[in-house]
């Protein structure tokens, strides 16, 4: 899976420090999603919930000190540590909102596989962006750069766009990607297949209006980052900061092409279980969330 060499093109500039802090948090984020997409708990709701109740607690401050723990829910408390040292308290707390909205999207998922309910276009967009995880490894940009993005220039329309642009992007492409292993998994959270269902028409449509949609954002990331740009020179932020906002944006971009070079060299989306999807789990796929 090799998540090091994504991490290492994801954030071109980190120090070694940082870059290990990137890795770890994708390793961990593609062995939790595993677990919901591919493990025991990604049809069953109230057993998904009950798993992964503890590392909710865990995010939000909540878990007892003398609870029993899944390793999962260690490797996360180690990650959450490491990730905000030298961060203020309202970065920290944005942090852990945006994992635990991650974490919570995995629920609502294993609820509509088991129901096979799918989104519709406009609300499988706004559940995408939770669920790929971006906003964690975007937020991660500002520990391991060194820097922190004041609260009100991060609440910026200006600084959102080409955030929210570049989230889709990492996404759909995702999607796109690893729709022969989520097909083989009967997983309804894929744009391709919501497309396909929205618009009536087949596969190769919607795979090819997918790429058209992911296209057409790369545009908007690129503009919205050239007018970030203007407004960033046009402020009196001290030059630190104004350097930190532009270092932000560089690793936005540079996860744009990272994730699409690492997903056709990773053999993630092209070694598929053969299982049935909610009655056997593949043999790589460990008890991570069980409490030990």
């Amino acid at each position: 899976m090799n998540p090091a060499l994504l991490a290492a093109r994801s954030y071109p500039t980190a120090r070694a420090e940082g870059l290990q802090l990137g890795a770890d948090t994708a390793a961990w984020l593609f062995l939790f999603d595993d677990q919901g997409d591919e493990g025991p708990y990604g049809r069953d709701p109230e057993l998904w919930l009950a798993r992964a109740a503890h590392v909710e607690a865990l995010i939000e401050g909540k878990l007892p000190p003398e609870a029993v723990v899944s390793p999962a829910a260690r490797a996360l408390d180690d990650l959450l540590r490491r990730a905000c040292v030298g961060m203020s308290d309202a970065w920290s707390a944005r942090f852990r909102h945006n994992f635990l909205q991650y974490a919570r999207t995995s629920v609502s998922e294993a609820s509509r596989r088991a129901a096979a309910v799918p989104l519709d276009v406009l609300g499988f967009i706004a559940h995408r962006r939770e669920s790929g995880a971006m906003n964690i490894v975007f937020d991660l940009a500002e520990p391991i750069e060194g820097t922190e993005i004041p609260s009100e220039w991060y609440r910026l329309r200006e600084f959102q766009h080409p955030r929210l642009a570049a989230n889709d992007v990492v996404c759909w492409h995702n999607d796109i990607v690893s729709l022969r292993k989520e097909l083989a998994h009967a997983d309804v959270h894929n744009l391709p297949l919501v497309l396909q269902r929205a618009i009536g028409c087949d596969l190769q449509e919607a795979v090819d209006r997918a790429a058209v949609m992911t296209q057409a954002r790369i545009g908007d990331f690129i503009t919205g980052r050239d007018l970030m740009l203007q407004l960033l020179d046009a402020t009196d932020l001290d030059a630190g900061t104004r350097l930190g906002i532009r270092r932000c944006l560089e690793v936005y971009g540079a996860w744009m092409n990272a994730n699409a070079v690492w997903s056709f060299e990773t053999r993630r989306y092209t070694d598929v279980s053969s299982g049935r999807p909610g009655v056997t789990v593949p043999a790589y796929i460990e008890p991570l969330l069980r409490p030990d």
